[in-house]
């Protein structure tokens, strides 16, 4: 019921979306004036909107933006912040081809107190620049007086934590129902943490994290990188050749050992394996375990570059306003880390 409530809430937030334009938007106006304003931009971050030809040298450029969310109804007026003359950019036109055009980029601001609350994701405008020339004031639009959608950070963030939240509860109370704790998950056959599968937690929550983030900011999916692909990819490989080391030495080559004949007036002594975990901390230390509590490089190799990579990812995504595209050598250094973490299991086996 509850989970019903949250979702209709969602919806009833982002059902209404006003007529966008073409990412990136323009329409020819005041002497022949073309003002372009990319779809999707950041509030907390300076807005960039790009006018061709190039403006006069000494003009101040005011952006306001019509039909905003502010709940008076008037425009919002957002201050200059930088003003580049002589630009040359790329940008794609309504047809899909790459235009190359100059002019003038400038820089406006988005004051906090005029930035959507926390429960607002997105919001949208109808932005339009305005100057001073000849003492006449000289206006440019957007065709149509179209809508340009603009995430809001804080807004993303706290529905994504809600989501991300939620669909952990959820899991946790399965666990639970089946009588056992949500951190079983992660439990190895020995009741350690397992390494591999908690590098396919922290990868499924920073990506999934990330693409709810922006989606629920543009109201639509963000393009996946390949990289990103081939490396959840390695995670979840990585974790299913570990079980099959664990579980099923002959799969993996291993021939099973002999029997030895069993004296009769002898009890045959017990294997050394390693003692279940004392503590939660205990537990959690098990992922650099390899052998009854003999730390491994391999495996600490292998959890630093992954705690490395998830953190530089959260940080990119959240900064460039796209899910980055991870470096193929990052790609092919995660590879060699978790072969070497195989590698180490197997010899350990």
């Amino acid at each position: 019921m509850r989970l019903a409530i949250l979702l209709s809430v969602i919806v009833s937030m982002v059902a209404f979306r006003p007529a966008l334009a073409e990412a990136p938007s323009n329409h020819m106006g005041t002497k022949g004036y073309i003002l372009t304003v990319a779809d999707g931009q950041i509030l907390s971050r300076d807005i960039v909107v790009r006018v061709t030809p190039d403006l006069p040298t000494g003009a101040e450029p005011e952006l306001f933006l019509d039909n905003s969310w502010k709940a008076d109804g008037q425009p919002l007026a957002l201050p200059l912040i930088g003003l580049g003359h002589d630009q040359v950019w790329t940008e794609t036109n309504a047809q899909g081809t790459p235009v190359t055009r100059s002019g003038t980029i400038a820089w406006f601001r988005v004051p906090p107190p005029a930035r959507p609350t926390f429960l607002t994701p997105q919001g949208y405008a109808m932005p339009r620049i305005q100057w001073k020339e000849d003492g006449t004031t000289q206006v440019v639009m957007l065709e149509g007086r179209k809508a340009v959608g603009f995430g809001n950070l804080t807004g993303g963030w706290f529905w994504t934590g809600i989501l991300t939240l939620g669909t952990a509860f959820a899991l946790g109370m399965l666990a639970r129902a089946s009588g056992r704790s949500p951190a079983a998950y992660l439990h190895d056959t020995d009741g350690y943490w397992s390494l591999a599968s908690f590098q396919i937690l922290l990868w499924t929550l920073a990506s999934g994290a990330v693409v709810s983030l922006l989606a629920l900011m543009r109201l639509n999916l963000p393009s996946i990188p390949d990289s990103l692909v081939i490396l959840m990819g390695l995670s979840l490989a990585t974790a299913g050749s570990a079980a099959l080391l664990t579980k099923v030495p002959i799969l993996a080559g291993e021939a099973p050992p002999p029997e030895p004949e069993k004296p009769e007036e002898k009890p045959e002594p017990a294997p050394v394996t390693l003692a279940p975990p004392c503590s939660t901390w205990d537990a959690v230390a098990g992922m650099v375990y390899e052998g009854p509590r003999q730390l491994s490089l391999a495996r600490g190799q292998m959890l630093f570059w992954t705690v490395i990579m998830v953190a530089v990812f959260l940080v990119k995504s959240v900064s460039d306003g796209i899910v980055w595209e991870v470096p193929w050598q990052m790609v092919a250094l995660m590879g060699l880390s978790q072969a070497g973490y195989l590698a180490s299991k197997k010899v350990s086996g």
